[in-house]
């Protein structure tokens, strides 16, 4: 085992790969280690992969977030403007977007190419945890710990819809097809 928590697990369906908080990817079939990413400074709290599987996108207790190539293991970009850890990430469905969500309470919206932030979505008065792009991409959903779900339009970052009323902290479960049939878990506040 490699010794560090691994709370930040992401599977590339594609070629059955994961990817853990140490930044070790791993074979799912075969159970080894095939790449490192190394180059955040704390560990990576979340994963995730562009579409066809050649960029790895991390967020890190360090503050960032990084794009870097699925093969190769290199750091492509560096996305840093959040305060505090980066919970989140994903890219978005065409690979030309990523959003993070941060202990700072924001998700912010990125160009996956040039790393340039395209807009800061504020609104949750907690950190936020979970984001997640609709399968088209045309909408951004993210939980957070002040027990809220928003949705955003992913092309302006503008509030469409706030989810209330939950017990614990919003967290997403996949396997929806549809933004608006995405299903939540409440989670404790503190597990």
């Amino acid at each position: 085992m490699h010794g560090l928590r691994a709370n930040a697990v992401r599977r590339r369906a594609k070629n059955e790969r994961l990817t853990t908080s140490t930044g070790r990817v791993w074979d799912a079939k075969t159970g080894s280690a095939v790449l490192t990413l190394t180059g955040h400074t704390g560990y990576i709290v979340s994963a995730g992969y562009s579409p066809d599987g050649a960029r790895v996108v991390t967020g890190s207790a360090d503050g960032t977030a990084k794009v870097w190539d699925a093969k190769a293991g290199t750091v492509m970009l560096t996305l840093t403007g959040h305060v505090g850890p980066v919970n989140s990430v994903a890219m978005s469905p065409d690979g030309t977007r990523v959003v993070t969500g941060g202990a700072d309470g924001t998700a912010k919206m990125w160009d996956a190419k040039a790393g340039t932030k395209m807009f800061v979505m504020t609104g949750h008065t907690a950190q936020v945890g979970p984001v997640a792009f609709s399968p088209h991409g045309e909408q951004v959903i993210t939980g957070s710990e002040d027990r809220t779900a928003k949705i955003w339009d992913a092309m302006t970052g503008t509030e469409v819809l706030t989810l209330t009323g939950q017990m614990g902290q919003f967290q997403l479960v996949s396997g929806s097809t549809s933004m608006t049939r995405t299903a939540f878990e409440p989670r404790p506040l503190h597990s």
